[in-house]
Parts: structure tokens; C-alpha cells; sequence
């Protein structure tokens, strides 16, 4: 809970720099870095890199890969105090008013993350530091960081042109190597549950008692051994309903689901950690028990309904009727826009030689059982110029700032003193 909390301290919801607050207890700092007349300090590299950890953006296997992390992570601060410095010495100026509201917009943001104020407080207790003091470090940051954008678009983006003629010879010369559009389908669907709805109601009622209790890991430990649950272990996109893996998706390391159902049940997710693709979770589930009369009935209830739209019927009103799906009941069981590949290979396979307007057989998911109609299809291939060309504009025009930023940065380092302490190295 100490590291979870400790990165939401930390974490800015601004760009470029992620400050280090100094605890009182902290012992002599070491230099790592000196930059003209200013230094950088051991504890901001490490804050930096324990950040990465915490946002599951470090991937280091070992402490080769660790140190390099490390040595990168200078290299950005280095960076960052000479941009800085550089914009100073232009008397560049931000606007007040922006900073406050920035500075209070990302104390809520990291208020919001805590489930009570007494609990943000014991936080900032056990980092050694005072409300006033993390205020402090976030003006720092974000007024250095509004600095940098100011002299960037002064002394780069001036510099950075890219015509449409530019774009056309990139579009021209490379469109062997563009993405391509994927086939996209638009569907509305129905769909019966194989669950009982008395069972169904009591799981979801204990499940969000559950879920009010949870103010911390330990509560969730203390739930899932009450109940069904415990670590999941480490699983990766495809080892999971899509459903299910919809959710995971949103949930940051350290974070519980809200209430989340499947076809064993309810769960409340939580991600211990995440990498690439691959998550290690664990759960709390209040269980659903399904029978297989529950089955046979959800399939016969499905294929009367198919039926019924097979004989003519308006689909939106079986919809109506029929469906399970909270969501979609209310738009004729409208589910977008989704790409071919996405879909489950059943249902993809039910939409082949479907016509606009026609309906699939009955279809059974993780879910329960499903009567797709097929609103619109758009087709796939080769992007037209004239529907890439703005999505081009701002890929060559980064490519451009890239090159140029690298030659300012390179004048700025060779007119600086800048010495990284060897030990660092």
C-alpha cells in the first residue's frame, strides 16, 4: 500500500517532469549530475525510475538493464534543466493563473485516487512531507514544464515546415508500407443468459457490499479469503472472456474493478502487476452457479427469439423482448462500430455471406447466447491520400521537430557545462 500510495504522491498529471519530493528522513544525497549552476540530485534519478516501476512503463529484467534505465533517465533531467535554464535566460513567462489551476486540478486528481482525506494524509505523513511541501513541488514542476513548452514552440516549431506536397511524395513513396483499413462491421445484437435472475440479483447485491468495504489491499485479502477468490496469476490478452479483458484494460497497477460479471459470476478485479500484454491479477467472486436446465432454456429462449425475427418480426422490438444486455436494451441492441478481427471466430464466421440487414443463427459466447444483425459493413485495403493525409502531416512534422530538436539540444549541451558524475556511468 506504502509504494501504491507513495507513486500517487509523486505522479504529476503534467508532461515533463515527474519532481522528487525530499522526505525529512532523508540521509546525504549524492550528485549525479551538474548542469551550468544547478544540480541533480541521486534522489530525483531514483525517484524517476521508481515511478516507472510503479506505472508499469520499466520493463528492466536485471541490474544491467536497470542501470541503463537509470543513466537514461539523467540523461532526460539534464535535458530538461538545460530547456529550462534556456528559457530563463529568454524571459520566457507563464501565466499564473494557469499554474494554480493546474496545481489544484493535480492535487484532486491524486486526492481522488485515495477512498477518504484521512487516508491521503497518513500517505503524506509516512513520506515525510506536508500538503504545503507536495503543493510546492508541483508548482516547480508544472511552471518549469509550461517554460519548456513556451521556448520549444519559440526556437523549434518556428522552424519545422512540412507541405502538402511533402506529404504527397511520403504518401506516394511508402504505401507499401502504410496500415492498411481494417474490415469493420456494424452490429446490433441480443442476448440471453443462462443464469438465474434471483441468483443473479443476491450476487450483485453482496458483491457491492463487498465493494463499498474495500479501502484498502488488505480488505481485499480479507474479502477473497471470506469468499471465493485469490490470485489468478499472470495471464495474457486472449487467456480471458473479452469481456473480462475489457475491464483489465482500464485498471492501473494497484487498482480494483468495479463489480464485473461473467458467466461464473460477479468478480472485483485487482492488478498486482502488468507487462506489455500479460497481467498478474487477483479476484474476489461471488459465484453464480448454472445449471444445465439454465442452459437449455437461455438456448431455447434465444432461438424462439431468432425465430420470431426469421418470421419477420421487428428486431429492435425482440430486442426489447428478449435481451439480457442492460446496456443496449434502450438502442434496438445497437453495438457500434467493431473491426472483423476483434470479433470472436464464431461470430465473425456467422457474418460471412450476411447480407445488410440480415441476421446470424444462434450464437453461443462466454456469455450466453446471441442473435446478431448486421447494420452496415465497411470494407478493408489501401487508405485514399485525401483520408491519411492530416494523420501523415503530424507524423512528418513530429519526425521533423525530432531532428530539429536534436540539433538545438546538441548547440544547447556544447555552449553548457554539463558534467555527469563517472560513478553514474
Amino acid at each position: 500500500m506504502l509504494k501504491k500510495s507513495k507513486a500517487l504522491l509523486l505522479t504529476l498529471a503534467v508532461g515533463l517532469a515527474f519532481g522528487a519530493v525530499a522526505s525529512v528522513a532523508d540521509v546525504i544525497d549524492r550528485i549525479a549530475a551538474v548542469v551550468n549552476e544547478e544540480i541533480i540530485l541521486l534522489s530525483e534519478v531514483d525517484e524517476k525510475v521508481f515511478l516507472l516501476q510503479a506505472q508499469g512503463q520499466l520493463q528492466a529484467r536485471d541490474s544491467v538493464e536497470v542501470a541503463a534505465v537509470r543513466r537514461e533517465v539523467l540523461n532526460r533531467l539534464v535535458e530538461e534543466r538545460l530547456v529550462v535554464q534556456r528559457a530563463k535566460s529568454q524571459g520566457i513567462e507563464v501565466d499564473e493563473v494557469e499554474i494554480t489551476q493546474g496545481v489544484n486540478k493535480a492535487l484532486e486528481n491524486v486526492r481522488s485516487q485515495f477512498p477518504d482525506e484521512a487516508s491521503f494524509e497518513q500517505a503524506l505523513e509516512a513520506e515525510g512531507i506536508t500538503l504545503n511541501m507536495l503543493r510546492e513541488r508541483y508548482e516547480k514542476d508544472l511552471r518549469q514544464e509550461r517554460m519548456s513548452q513556451r521556448i520549444v514552440g519559440r526556437e523549434i516549431r518556428s522552424e519545422v515546415e512540412v507541405t502538402t506536397e511533402d506529404v504527397q511524395k511520403y504518401f506516394d513513396e511508402n504505401q507499401d508500407t502504410l496500415p492498411t483499413k481494417a474490415q469493420e462491421v456494424h452490429l446490433a445484437h441480443l442476448v440471453v443468459e443462462p443464469i438465474d435472475k434471483a441468483k443473479e440479483k443476491a450476487a450483485r447485491e453482496k458483491l457491492a457490499k463487498i465493494a463499498a468495504g474495500l479501502k484498502s489491499k488488505d480488505d481485499f485479502d480479507a474479502a477473497a479469503k471470506e469468499n471465493v477468490g485469490g490470485k489468478l496469476g499472470q495471464l495474457c490478452r486472449g487467456d480471458l472472456a473479452p469481456s473480462v479483458e475489457a475491464v483489465l484494460d482500464t485498471l492501473e497497477v494497484g487498482g480494483f474493478s468495479a463489480p464485473t460479471r461473467s458467466l461464473n459470476g460477479f468478480h472485483i478485479f485487482y492488478m498486482a502487476e502488468r507487462e506489455g500484454t500479460c497481467f498478474t491479477v487477483e479476484h474476489i467472486l461471488i459465484p453464480i452457479t448454472v445449471s444445465e436446465d439454465d442452459v437449455k432454456m437461455a438456448r431455447a429462449k434465444a432461438q424462439k427469439a431468432y425465430d420470431e425475427i426469421a418470421a419477420g418480426a421487428d428486431f429492435a422490438s425482440i430486442v426489447t423482448k428478449y435481451t439480457d444486455d442492460e446496456l443496449t436494451v434502450e438502442t434496438g441492441g445497437d453495438l457500434g462500430w467493431a473491426p472483423v478481427a476483434s470479433l470472436l471466430p464464431d461470430v465473425a464466421a456467422s457474418l460471412e455471406g450476411l447480407e445488410i440487414n440480415g441476421i446470424s443463427e444462434v450464437i453461443q459466447s462466454d456469455r450466453g447466447f446471441h442473435v446478431f444483425k448486421l447494420l452496415e459493413r465497411r470494407e478493408g485495403g489501401a487508405y485514399e491520400f485525401a483520408e491519411v493525409r492530416d494523420q501523415l502531416q503530424r507524423y512528418l512534422e513530429q519526425l521533423e521537430l525530432e531532428k530539429v530538436y536534436d540539433v538545438w539540444m546538441n548547440g544547447l549541451r556544447d555552449s553548457a557545462y554539463v558534467e555527469i558524475k563517472a560513478w553514474t556511468r
